[in-house]
């Protein structure tokens, strides 16, 4: 072997180089790598199966491919992985001293006399593939030459695999969050709903005979089923991937209708700019002004009032929420507030900040606070404002974001 080059071709045959997808595929290029070592014409991949077997997954240039049939049982597999051995099959057919009976090899692979060497492919002492070779034009006896070079190849190849394999768990992994931080989102909103009905439920059998109290709460229950109705629009599979679209948004309808929704928790009337419009995604100001309104209630003690103001400062649509009630620490709001699972409220989930904090950067925004224990909180967010004749300037931006 001239090592330098055999090892150049080797890697160069590992890392694709092209768009073609054979050239993408990694079982196949482990395939011809490491056929192409010992001048083999083919070779066959074998990877784990869910009974602890190795089955057929992939090939390279195997006359009639990779067959259901090429199965490696778990009998097979465990002596190859503890004895690390390449396997020569020519040996094990012949039986004798070159044979090695431990290692109970399934009959299709002793008679298909095609297959050459048997090669596991080996990461950490854990056999993560295992590669049939085809038997070469010219025939010819494996050395200790053979062998080394395979043993070593295989370990690098197996490096590759490992690496796939564990970007492939990354990127599950990642979906899992994802799903655990959409539920996460959907209880807390859950959380907010039940305890609006909760108190509705209270007051109507206290107040249940009074007609405007009765008007009250079918509008009340009116607006509870829209946003339940919206929590399943947001769970379908059609909205799951859906960005955020920015466009011109007119503030006022959605602060008036986030003050009726909380009207039988708290009157709010909003003061706004007239006129008023930002670019965002209308859903995700709503989203976060709910947000941001449900803690000043949560926070202040029953009748204090709860502000909520809108107008344009500096180029900028800026939206206060603002409360007479606990307050806040510096502390907290540096290091806790905007954190997911932190809450100040008993069984609170932690994640109406963190949310609306999200939501607020994705549009290109922020959320500023202002707040001092025992004298109440100022939320401010910050949306780019907009005109009717504006194209959105904050695009880059939310695309960063978004990110």
């Amino acid at each position: 072997y001239d090592y330098r080059t055999e090892w150049m071709r080797f890697t160069a045959t590992l890392a694709p180089d092209g768009e073609d997808e054979a050239e993408r595929n990694l079982h196949r290029r482990v395939a011809k790598a490491l056929a192409e070592l010992t001048g083999s014409p083919a070779a066959l991949l074998l990877l784990p199966d869910a009974l602890g077997g190795f089955r057929a997954a992939d090939h390279w240039c195997w006359p009639g491919g990779a067959e259901e049939e090429s199965v490696l049982p778990l009998r097979s597999a465990f002596p190859l992985q503890e004895r690390q051995h390449i396997v020569d099959l020519d040996a094990e057919r012949r039986g004798g001293d070159g044979a090695d009976d431990g290692l109970a090899l399934p009959a299709w692979l002793l008679a298909d006399t095609r297959a050459w060497v048997v090669v596991p492919v080996l990461h950490f002492r854990r056999m993560i593939a295992v590669v049939v070779l085809h038997r070469p034009s010219v025939p010819r006896a494996l050395d200790w030459e053979d062998l080394d070079v395979l043993r070593i190849a295989g370990r690098q190849a197996a490096s590759y695999l490992a690496e796939a394999q564990s970007q492939q768990a990354l990127s599950e992994a990642r979906r899992f969050d994802e799903f655990n931080r959409r539920f996460a989102f959907i209880m807390h909103d859950i959380k907010n709903l039940a305890s609006q009905l909760s108190l509705l439920a209270r007051n109507a059998e206290r107040h249940a005979d009074n007609p405007a109290f009765r008007a009250d709460m079918v509008g009340t229950l009116k607006i509870s089923a829209g946003r339940l109705a919206d929590l399943l629009q947001r769970l379908s599979p059609r909205e799951r991937g859906r960005a955020a679209e920015a466009a011109l948004t007119l503030i006022e309808p959605i602060l008036s209708a986030v003050a009726e929704e909380s009207r039988s928790r708290r009157r709010i009337f909003p003061s706004v700019q007239t006129g008023l419009a930002a670019w965002a995604d209308a859903g995700a100001v709503r989203q976060v002004v709910q947000h941001l309104v449900a803690n000043a209630i949560d926070a202040s003690a029953p009748g204090t009032p709860v502000q909520l103001i809108a107008a344009a400062e500096n180029g900028r649509v800026r939206i206060d929420v603002i409360d007479q009630g606990t307050g806040m620490t510096r502390a907290f709001i540096r290091d806790e507030l905007f954190k997911p699972f932190v809450s100040t409220k008993e069984g609170g989930f932690g994640l109406g900040a963190f949310e609306a904090l999200g939501l607020a950067r994705a549009m290109g925004g922020t959320i500023d606070v202002a707040s001092e224990p025992g004298q109440g909180s100022s939320f401010t967010l910050w949306l780019s404002l907009a005109d009717a004749q504006a194209e959105d300037p904050f695009a880059p931006i939310r695309k960063v974001a978004n990110r």
